[in-house]
């Protein structure tokens, strides 16, 4: 049993280390939806705004607008402990705090935690972990040339 934890916990600590490699403060990423048509209805942008690398927590502030040329305007924004995400055996063990900023511009919190879809269906953890341990496996990541 000791074996079988020491190897869970040097698995875990290399899955958060990869992790931390995809959520940099400053990193963000944008989703753009459309229309039946094809013409764009909304960009959400998730902009990692905190990573706290000894508590294996970070911030993603989730924000919106309406077309091209507005400015975005931050509405939510999660906190993420990797760490316990990871050891979750399945998604309804994952806790997210979610946030609103509502109309004093303060942040309130919003649910349980049990709500985890707009992380889940926006950042696939697992293949994020597998793609940065394997870059020759990264779809989006060309493979480099080796000599």
């Amino acid at each position: 049993d000791a074996l079988v934890s020491i190897r869970r916990s040097v698995g875990l600590t290399q899955s958060i280390k990869a992790l931390q490699l995809r959520f940099e403060r400053g990193d963000y990423y944008v989703w753009l939806y459309r229309d039946e048509h094809g013409a764009p209805t909304s960009w959400e942008r998730y902009s990692i705004v905190t990573t706290d690398r000894e508590q294996d927590v970070i911030t993603i502030e989730m924000a919106t607008k309406f077309a091209e040329d507005q400015n975005y305007f931050t509405h939510h924004r999660m906190t993420v402990d990797l760490a316990d995400v990871l050891q979750a055996a399945t998604r309804e063990g994952w806790r997210i705090r979610f946030e609103y900023l509502n109309e004093n511009n303060i942040w309130t919190v919003n649910g349980t935690g049990e709500n985890v879809q707009a992380f889940e269906e926006k950042f696939d953890v697992f293949r994020m972990i597998h793609t940065t341990l394997h870059p020759a496996l990264d779809p989006l990541c060309p493979p480099t040339e080796t000599r």
